[in-house]
């Protein structure tokens, strides 16, 4: 899958999908972030197991999820 660029909280961002359903985030070449989603309930959830807020992961997974509509 290809990488494109996103825009999320004025900050341009590189989101690579992975073959696993998960995506990679970078800014400025730098990974910022490997994100999942899971859904339960009707709803998405999103998940990072790296340095950035629950709140954050969830809002940028909510972009790349309406991006990728």
């Amino acid at each position: 899958m290809d990488p494109y660029e996103l825009i999320f909280e004025n900050k341009q961002l590189t989101v690579q999908p992975l073959e696993d359903g998960m995506y990679s985030v970078y800014e400025n070449d730098i990974k910022i972030a490997d994100l999942y989603p899971e859904i339960y309930d009707c709803k998405i959830t999103w998940y990072t197991a790296d340095l950035i807020t629950a709140e954050y992961a969830q809002g940028l997974g909510e972009a790349i999820y309406n991006h990728e509509l």
